[in-house]
């Protein structure tokens, strides 16, 4: 997803990467999204409603919704229909030579390296599991009915039974796919708008990204409509969809506690940063994510090589994990194998023994730092109470690592005002200047030359719910 966002992959060629896609999901991220379901049908079908239409069905799996007349349980088993015929693969328990046959050798993006800041250790999929999402040729699903046993027909929500799903080269989930990039496609823009709206503004256009229902109120449906339409029309293009909504006046206004909910909807009320913000503020409010990068950087040469051969390793692997497929009892498949990067023009930049060993030392620092970081981002979203939510933020290894790594502090003691280490400080960790009553109460303290007062307020300022939320 991080690949994705990346390189501004449109939202429904997002959806139908993960509603449609077989794959091992060593070599293809995208096979995730039907493995974390394990393959049960309902659960995969309720998920894509949810996270694509905005539309929950819950209730509809055990009787009738009470109050949506259009949310019966028989649509809702129709719908898991769609996701009858697939199976999840263990590699280790499949047949080597089946298992190959399907899925190919064809390796991952050439571009996959270090995402994160210090590198991430399972970004190749290193130590990953050996699972694979295959589509199958046969399977139903049965409407759990003791009284009423039947099979069901694949129905899209509010359409007629697809009779014909199995006759033609596309399978179930491609179908379904279609359906819901197609005859849906308002409803699927209509969807990620409010989604992306609630979470930048903290309010949304129905309260959850799952609100939509034909018995709920939309607030401002002109404008979602419109908002809708224009995501479209830019072809489903996330990155003008998050730029426009944080460019309009409702993103810009203060919260709500600021100046009274009443004033306007739009108004986001405070909300604590989830611990993956909190992590990256700490990283970014520093400067250790810029020495990071800085560290980074000086591996660019290695990295250059490491990119260069990866993307004429993977042109190979995909052309020979094409060959194989149109060899094989599958040869549709070749088809849908994903595109091949272009190839890196110019020789691989010329590395001597002695510069790589450098090189090399300086890359394991470099993804230690980020196995580090990954342990403490572990911790943070494992938190179990708020007390030792708050006793991690105030006295965790992050926080005293990134201060005393960062380059910020450094950056702050080198300014010979102490007005303007002041307002670098708060300009860093709040992203505003000082007030003229915070500056005066601040000056007797930043008029001592003490090297460790710097760090102090950097730590206090962090702690403030004003930093810590949203």
């Amino acid at each position: 997803m991080r690949e994705s966002l990346a390189e501004n992959r449109k939202w429904d060629v997002v959806a139908r990467d993960l509603l449609a896609t077989q794959g091992a999901i060593k070599k293809d991220g995208r096979a995730n999204f039907g493995i974390f379901f394990d393959g049960e049908p309902n659960e995969y079908a309720e998920a894509a409603m949810r996270l694509f239409l905005g539309t929950n069905l819950a209730c509809a799996q055990c009787h009738d919704d009470p109050y949506v007349d259009q949310y019966k349980r028989e649509s809702y088993w129709a719908l898991a229909a769609f996701f009858g015929r697939i199976a999840m693969w263990d590699g280790n328990l499949v047949a080597a030579e089946r298992f190959t046959e399907r899925f190919p050798e064809i390796g991952r993006s050439a571009q996959s390296i270090s995402t994160l800041p210090g590198g991430d250790a399972a970004i190749d999929g290193a130590r990953g599991e050996n699972r694979a999402l295959a589509d199958l040729d046969e399977g139903e699903v049965e409407m759990p009915d003791p009284g009423n046993p039947r099979t069901m027909i694949p129905t899209p929500l509010g359409g007629q039974p697809i009779a014909n799903a199995d006759e033609g080269v596309k399978t179930r989930r491609e179908l379904f796919a279609d359906w819901v990039t197609g005859p849906q496609r308002h409803n699927l823009a209509r969807a990620a708008v409010n989604r992306y709206f609630l979470e930048l503004t903290g309010r949304g256009f129905v309260d959850r990204p799952d609100g939509f229902a034909p018995n709920k109120t939309v607030r401002h449906g002109t404008l979602l409509d419109r908002l809708a339409t224009e995501f479209v029309k830019h072809q489903f293009d996330i990155k003008w969809l998050i730029r426009t909504i944080v460019l309009s006046k409702a993103f810009q206004l203060q919260s709500a506690e600021d100046h009274g909910a009443s004033e306007t909807w739009h108004a986001a009320v405070h909300r604590t940063l989830n611990s993956d913000q909190w992590c990256n503020s700490v990283l970014r409010v520093t400067g250790r994510e810029d020495a990071i990068y800085g560290l980074g950087g000086q591996l660019r040469k290695l990295l250059k090589e490491e990119i260069f051969q990866r993307v004429q390793q993977r042109r190979k692997l995909l052309a020979e994990g094409a060959e194989n497929l149109r060899a094989g009892p599958f040869p549709h498949l070749a088809d849908r194998l994903p595109p091949a990067p272009e190839p890196v023009t110019g020789p691989s930049p010329a590395i001597t023994d002695p510069e790589r060993a450098q090189l090399s030392e300086l890359r394991q620092k470099y993804v230690a730092v980020g196995q580090g970081l990954g342990k403490q981002r572990s911790r943070a979203r494992a938190a179990m109470s708020s007390t030792s939510e708050s006793l991690m933020k105030m006295n965790g290894p992050l926080v005293a690592e990134s201060l005393s790594q960062g380059t910020r502090v450094a950056e702050i003691e080198a300014l010979d005002s102490p007005k303007a280490r002041i307002r670098l400080a708060f300009l860093s960790v709040l992203a505003r200047p000082p007030r003229v009553e915070e500056t005066q109460r601040l000056l007797p303290w930043a008029n001592n030359d003490a090297t460790l007062q710097v760090s102090d307020l950097l730590w206090a300022l962090m702690q403030t719910s004003e930093f810590q939320s949203m």
